[in-house]
């Protein structure tokens, strides 16, 4: 205290301490701090009083030294504060030091300060609480080829202040490809730090592997709107592979529970530099639980500013493969750029979409897929796509957007997409939205089943297995469509073309299978295009089967007859029940008529389980009928009403595959035999002009050999 002019004057003021914080550093010895410190009262310079220096080392219990005096007045001095390496016990590349500086002045009482704020002590050596936000720095270096992640590891978070991402972006550098080990679930991740380029030692080009270690692991918790859990800033050959072993089990979950704007997995671009090469395997991806998941997309990529926009560089050569990816708005959202920014070669292979649970439903889309090039969409299951009740936008299993060129989007079993929506909106299996002029993008042993809206008058407000609304180069080969589950209202197919599409010879369709067996409410179609048939560069040897029309071009086309005068060709088309193996499993019995009816596809080698087609005469669909082309003997009696066998009757046998018609005729105990037959639907008729028969042709469908096609006379 002072005394001016006969007022006392009391210090409360604690002392202004300041100086530089320190950075990361790849040293792992003692570091010192210069450090200013002023009081109007003044600052011991010596004795047990003086300015400390505390430091911790990863959260441990703080340690302290006492600074060196190096000059100045009573009440303005400057300090050499120094961290020591021995104290902390030492440390290492990933250790992460937090300190603060604390200085007591000479005033009665004494004023206690510290530099960040917040100290709770009554002298410089007596803290009762540190500063709740202390400054620290990280020991940066190589980061070993193996680092364990959770509970006791280097890292107790990913995407946290002072987690691996953290690391990774300040400094730590690869040296070969390095495995992060989940070692203890991780639930409390925010999502706040994104992973950027890691810094690697030449020659470079190596992986970063996230993976489960010891058990299955969970990463979740809730990031910000607008954010993902795991945030990718450009970031090249990253590896989640969520499989214990290396195999294809799926033990690792990453869960966002952000109900609003938000993603789980964030591939982001930035100008001019792209996320390439990473890999998502072998893990469950879902959103906040409930059942109408809010959280918009499994995974997204595109823009690094706002969700679901255009990507600022290309994001390619992508691969996911093997993940179940529900509960979302989209399990994946995929959105390059333009000018010279469209994704390269993507691969989205094997996975699961959505779920046959309802509380585990996708609230809009399987995947969405723009603004890219060569591109594979293969082998996925995608079911349990659903609108909530006040949706205002079409529901869709598989989505092709924006511009997409040199795409194969091949062996998919899309299921039960529906909109219960009293807005009006559709739903559709596959639903071709691009307006690029020349995709050439094939659509390959796709099955497509259980696809419905409530119904409209505007067609395609409806549920359509297949629509197409613009662009011009699409291939269609070998898909099987079975509309089976009935709708209120509206008009409905197994495949849409609307008036959008305009181009001559935009679409290529043979060897299909569309079928609506719809039995109640909307008006059904196999096929309904409300584009001309010009549109169709070749429309052939499709299989179409309808309860209804067998399709609408211009008008409903009641029969295959009036639909080959509509379109001018498919001479080769059929309208026969295909014989699905039931109305979603769209595998064919071994008699189906369309067994052989199909014509060969240069590049198509096999079917939707990887069988081989038959080079010469395929099946219609997704499915080809293994051996279906055999030696079968199709053979019975003909007897009497009292089971004595009439000779000498004539049997004629038509369909299937053969070109003409045959005939049998009885031995003298009644016996007959058709041998040499292949798979197929077959008619047979008995003659005799000596006896009458009350049902005188069957209709057989041969799988196996037959022997008990049996014809008994009227008394």
């Amino acid at each position: 205290a002072d005394e001016f002019d006969g007022i006392f004057v009391t210090d409360f003021l604690p002392p202004a301490i300041g100086y530089t914080a320190l950075t990361n550093t790849t040293g792992v010895g003692d570091r010192s701090l210069t450090v200013t410190i002023s009081d109007e009262t003044g600052i011991p310079t010596d004795g047990a009083f003086v300015p400390r220096i505390y430091y911790s080392k990863n959260g441990a219990p703080y340690v302290s030294s006492a600074c060196v005096f190096v000059s100045g007045t009573v009440t303005a001095q400057t300090w050499t504060c120094t961290i020591s390496s021995s104290a902390l016990g030492g440390v290492m590349a990933g250790d992460t030091v937090r300190y603060f500086v604390i200085a007591q002045d000479t005033a009665t009482p004494i004023n206690v300060g510290s530099n960040p704020g917040g100290v709770t002590a009554s002298d410089v050596n007596t803290v009762t609480e540190a500063p709740s936000a202390p400054n620290s720095y990280l020991i940066v270096g190589t980061l070993p080829t193996s680092v364990n992640v959770g509970d006791g590891g280097m890292f107790t978070s990913l995407t946290n202040p002072g987690g691996l991402f953290e690391a990774l972006n300040l400094g730590f550098v690869l040296a070969g490809d390095t495995v992060i080990n989940i070692t203890s679930d991780l639930t409390a991740e925010t999502g706040a730090i994104n992973l950027e380029e890691f810094t690697e030692e030449a020659p470079g080009g190596f992986t970063l592997t996230i993976k489960p270690s010891g058990g299955a692991r969970v990463i979740s918790g809730t990031a910000a709107t607008s954010r993902g859990i795991i945030n990718l800033d450009g970031t090249d050959r990253l590896i989640i592979d969520g499989s214990l072993d290396g195999g294809e089990d799926r033990s690792l979950t990453i869960r966002n529970l952000q109900t609003g704007t938000s993603t789980v997995i964030w591939i982001k671009s930035l100008p001019g530099n792209g996320a390439t090469n990473n890999v998502i395997k072998n893990t469950i991806i879902t959103g906040a639980p409930g059942p109408d998941g809010l959280t918009t997309a499994g995974i997204l990529t595109g823009s690094s500013v706002t969700i679901g926009g255009e990507a600022e560089a290309a994001n390619s050569g992508n691969r996911v493969e093997n993940n179940w990816i529900y509960g979302v708005q989209n399990s994946m959202y995929v959105r390059g750029g333009l000018a010279g920014n469209t994704d390269q070669n993507w691969v989205i292979h094997n996975n699961d979409f959505g779920s046959a649970a309802a509380a585990e439903n996708n609230i809009f889309r399987g995947i969405l897929i723009g603004n890219t090039n060569n591109f594979y969409l293969t082998n996925n299951r995608i079911q349990g796509i659903r609108s909530t009740p006040v949706t205002a936008a079409s529901m869709s299993g598989i989505q092709l957007a924006f511009l997409v060129t040199n795409g194969v989007v091949a062996n998919n079993d899309i299921r039960n997409i529906k909109n219960v929506s009293g807005s009006g909106a559709g739903a559709g299996g596959i639903v071709v939205s691009s307006t690029s002029t020349a995709s050439n993008t094939w659509f390959v042993n796709n099955m497509i089943s259980d696809i419905a809206a409530v119904g409209s008058a505007t067609v395609t407000s409806n549920g359509h297995g297949i629509s197409v609304s613009a662009g011009s180069g699409w291939h269609f080969y070998y898909n099987s469509v079975n509309m089976a589950t009935n709708q209120a209202s509206g008009i409905t197919s197994a495949m849409h073309v609307t008036v959008g599409v305009t181009a001559a010879g935009a679409l290529n369709i043979r060897n299909n299978i569309f079928a609506n067996t719809q039995t109640a409410g909307a008006t059904s179609y196999a096929f309904h295009s409300a584009a001309p048939a010009a549109v169709y560069s070749a429309i052939d040897f499709n299989n179409y089967w309808s309860t209804g029309s067998v399709g609408f071009l211009g008008t409903a086309r009641a029969t295959l007859a009036d639909w080959q005068l509509a379109t001018g060709q498919d001479l080769n088309s059929r309208a026969v029940n295909p014989l699905f193996v039931s109305p979603t499993d769209l595998h064919i019995q071994p008699g189906s008529p369309v067994i052989g009816q199909a014509t060969p596809i240069a590049g198509i080698m096999a079917d939707f389980d990887g069988d081989a087609r038959d080079p010469v005469n395929p099946d219609m669909g997704a499915d080809e009928v293994v051996g279906g082309a055999v030696n079968l003997d199709l053979g019975g009696r003909v007897l009497t009403a009292g089971g004595r066998g009439i000779g000498g009757v004539t049997l004629r046998i038509s369909g299937g595959n053969l070109s003409a018609d045959r005939l049998a005729f009885t031995s003298p105990f009644g016996f007959y035999n058709f041998e040499g037959l292949d798979a197929g639907t077959y008619t047979v008729t008995v003659f005799s002009k000596r006896h009458t028969f009350a049902v005188p042709i069957q209709v057989i469908v041969l799988g196996a050999s037959q022997s008990n096609v049996n014809f008994t006379s009227v008394p």
